[in-house]
């Protein structure tokens, strides 16, 4: 439809932050415009800040627009997992087909162990149905609303 991911992505972050915000958190966004930041100075500057946890909000693509669709998370170690799974299962209550919580991933923003990290692919933009829903901004905000439920599920989780 011609409306890049960045775009969408950047969208999805601020819809969080505005959301988590309202909540009492407080949130640290790598940019909140549309500009460049290598990955990199990144995760610099995350382990210079010091967030309780990190996440990296995204829309995916596949060279099969017929038969790859869905929400997926991915994560690097062990520890991260009850992080993804909480927003994962909550993403699926969007009825976005189902792309797996998916361990081992070698993403650089995966890396940090210093903090639980969740890499939230929340749809795939390759595939037409997925693509329209999230031109939809009330389905944007359904997205956003699953997110911050499912870090209050980790959040209460990891409190017991």
């Amino acid at each position: 439809m011609g409306i890049a991911e960045k775009q969408l992505a950047l969208n999805m972050t601020l819809l969080v932050k505005a959301a988590l915000e309202k909540e009492g958190a407080k949130v640290i966004t790598t940019r909140m415009s549309d500009v460049f930041v290598d990955n990199q100075a990144r995760l610099y500057n995350y382990r210079q800040l010091a967030p309780d946890l990190l996440l990296s909000i995204h829309m995916n693509s596949s060279i099969n627009p017929v038969d790859v669709k869905g929400t997926a998370n991915y994560y690097k170690y062990p520890f991260c997992e009850p992080l993804n799974r909480f927003l994962h299962n909550r993403l699926l209550e969007t009825g976005l087909a189902d792309f797996k919580n998916n361990a081992n991933f070698n993403f650089i923003l995966n890396m940090p162990t210093e903090m639980p990290s969740a890499l939230i692919e929340t749809l795939f933009l390759s595939y037409p149905e997925d693509e329209i829903r999230i031109l939809d901004e009330n389905f944007r905000l359904v997205l956003t609303e699953k997110i911050v439920q499912g870090l209050k599920d980790f959040l209460q989780d990891a409190g017991k």
